[in-house]
């Protein structure tokens, strides 16, 4: 069956509408889209399906089987997988919460330039974090702060 879009918005070419199987390819969408199910291609952490305009490097993937990844610059950023394991940085995340290089910081008030993972309560002035730094031998200490006084600190001694 082929389904016609007339210029006066009129379907034309089909007898019926009962589950039809629509391709669309290139289609730009502006304003409010409803629909009951939308399948897409794949994509890849470097094209993903659901991207933004002028920034197609972004945005969200299919990763693998029930798991999904969210891009950003055209590298993986978040994966969930089947297991509801998320992954930051780490494309098969082995624990709830996966964090593999980089930084994710919460407490800009406390001093760690080098922190691999600062974890903050909600009340800035009166919040703790713990921050776990990274260093090349594995020296750096572990750090928990109240508000932004160090509370105590876990080193190799």
């Amino acid at each position: 069956m082929t389904l016609r879009l007339g210029g006066d918005g009129a379907i034309t070419g089909c007898t019926s509408l009962e589950n039809p199987d629509l391709t669309v390819s290139g289609l730009t969408i502006s304003g409010s889209f409803d629909a009951e199910k939308v399948l897409v291609a794949s994509g890849t952490a470097a094209a993903p399906s659901y991207t933004f305009s002028g920034d197609t490097d972004n945005g969200l993937y299919y990763a693998g089987t029930n798991s999904i990844g969210l891009s950003t610059a055209g590298t993986n950023a978040i994966l969930i997988d089947s297991s509801g394991n998320v992954g930051i940085g780490e494309t098969s995340p082995s624990y709830k919460l996966h964090v593999k290089t980089g930084q994710v910081m919460f407490q800009e008030t406390a001093a760690a330039s080098n922190a691999v993972l600062r974890l903050k309560g909600s009340n800035t002035s009166t919040g703790g974090a713990i921050i776990a730094q990274s260093s090349a031998n594995g020296s750096a200490p572990l750090e928990f702060y109240s508000g932004t006084t160090q509370t105590m600190r876990i080193d190799s001694s």
